[in-house]
């Protein structure tokens, strides 16, 4: 018995310490050392149940670790959303890691085969099933691609330039070959060949190299430059604690407006929900509260609920003139479950975690607003972690043009997760989209990191977690090239794992 456990807490432990290398914490190394550990497993461990049953409890402590913070807005309104903690903490982890297992079964039976005669191709199936898997716990039902493996080079920005050319799927599957080529040299050194173990260790760190002097080389390419548009982002890092407290909303919009006031800036920009009351465009009062920073021309840019003619009730944004009109909107098209809206509302009767609005329903268009000349493509909290999909009607874009809006802006709200890794998280998942895209975003958030990248994924202005301030600058401008992911999508992803597959 004392055997038995030991064997399942070295996975348990590896897979916990494989969490490190996402931020806050930026251990990237950790990653590609357990994850390559277990690949090794497959060919080390001599029970094959051993093997799958500690693959699993792998893959769920490894996701548990990361997605912790998944049950913090259940503890906002215990009362009412308690008894879903563990759905957060336990199902969540366990589905996404059932994704992973077919690869993990896979490599054992070809381990069992093949011994160790055709071990590179056994990582490379491996490498590609794992990929896979990943790919459909992102985008279906209804798709959360938040812990993926290129995430671990957020460590820094030169790491991270080849999401350029096969965005964020491809870098995760050239990362798990990496960690499986450190798990043959494992293997190999375990049963003593050291020529072999040496061979691996090297091909698997030269990938490390030609991440760096490709990053180096693109950063040094295209240096920052910047258009004649300015913006202000506010951030007023307001911590929610009530979901239904009047006063909380009242004095949630009066920090913004306070925090706009004396800037001639072209756009001023405020967080997801920044307007916690239901936006209607004949509202004078309050269209008059949200022109009220405004000068001259400039325009405010708004989270806010909005409720259309039809009764249908929409998260989104409005643009705001100076005069108090709405001159554009954005409807959320990808809701959060559970959040803003329950599945099955016939048979779960109960109300939305961080709504008090009730169910949002979903946008139906996937909108590029032009406002003074500047094309901006929306996206709304999540919506900006789904690549392609968060700036295009379908994530199947092979059209080979490029995108012609000329910034990208995400307006967030990470108050609900309070001081865990979800902000540090999300901020890097972010970033990766202006990189692959090479088009500069704006960052908006209440509680996180408010931010503006070029289009190589710089920071050029940023505000400090858990603290106020506004962003003063112009935008930066758009790579004129655009890149090469951005006009073909995850085509290189896909032609990568089918040549793995059949290698």
């Amino acid at each position: 018995m004392k055997s038995v456990f030991k064997n399942y807490f070295k996975y348990i432990a590896f897979g916990i310490l494989g969490a490190s290398a996402f931020p806050p914490f930026y251990i990237f190394f950790t990653f590609l050392l357990t994850w390559g550990w277990l690949f090794a497993q497959s060919y080390l461990e001599k029970s094959g149940r051993t093997f799958l049953i500690g693959s699993f409890l792998f893959f769920s402590f490894f996701y548990l670790t990361n997605l912790y913070w998944l049950a913090l807005p259940l503890t906002i309104d215990f009362e009412s959303h308690g008894f879903l903690i563990p759905v957060a903490l336990l199902l969540i982890p366990i589905y996404i890691s059932i994704f992973h297992m077919p690869a993990a079964i896979f490599v054992r039976i070809f381990a069992e085969k093949n011994q160790f005669e055709k071990i590179y191709r056994g990582a490379a199936i491996f490498s590609a099933l794992l990929s896979i898997g990943i790919y459909f716990y992102g985008h279906w039902c209804p798709g959360f691609p938040w812990i993926l493996p290129g995430y671990v080079w957020s460590v820094h920005e030169i790491f991270l330039q080849t999401l350029s050319f096969w965005g964020i799927y491809g870098l995760s599957f050239a990362t798990l070959l990496m960690s499986c080529f450190l798990g043959i040299s494992f293997v190999y050194w375990q049963q003593k060949d050291i020529a072999k173990s040496k061979i691996a260790a090297i091909l698997g760190s030269t990938f490390l190299i030609i991440l760096a002097f490709f990053g180096w080389w693109r950063l040094e390419s295209y240096p920052t430059s910047f258009t004649d548009r300015s913006i202000r982002v506010v951030q007023c890092n307001f911590l929610r604690q009530d979901s239904n407290d009047t006063k909380f909303a009242l004095q949630n919009i009066k920090n913004h407006i306070q925090n706009s006031r004396g800037t001639k800036a072209d756009f001023i920009i405020w967080p997801e929900a920044a307007v916690k009351y239901l936006y209607h465009e004949n509202d004078a009062n309050l269209n008059s509260w949200l022109r009220s920073p405004l000068v001259g021309d400039s325009c405010l840019i708004a989270g806010a609920p909005r409720e259309e003619e039809n009764n249908k009730v929409f998260n989104g944004l409005v643009v705001i003139d100076f005069f108090g009109k709405c001159v554009e909107y954005y409807n959320k098209i990808r809701l959060v479950a559970f959040g803003e809206y329950i599945p099955f509302r016939k048979y779960l009767p109960f109300k939305n975690i961080t709504n008090a609005i009730g169910d949002f329903d979903a946008g139906t268009e996937r909108k590029i607003l032009e406002i003074k000349n500047v094309k901006i493509a929306p996206m709304i909290c999540y919506e900006a972690v789904f690549p392609i999909e968060c700036v295009r009607d379908s994530l199947w874009s092979f059209s080979g043009e490029k995108s012609e809006f000329d910034v990208m802006l995400n307006l967030t709200n990470d108050e609900w997760f309070g001081f865990s890794s979800e902000p540090f998280q999300h901020f890097q998942i972010v970033r990766a989209r202006a990189i692959e895209m090479g088009v500069p975003l704006i960052r908006s958030t209440n509680f996180g990191m408010s931010a503006v990248f070029d289009p190589c994924g710089r920071i050029i202005a940023k505000i400090p977690f858990d603290e106020k301030g506004v962003i003063d600058c112009n935008t930066p401008k758009k790579l004129d090239r655009g890149t090469f992911y951005d006009r073909h999508g995850d085509l290189i992803f896909y032609f990568l794992v089918i040549l793995a597959l059949i290698f």
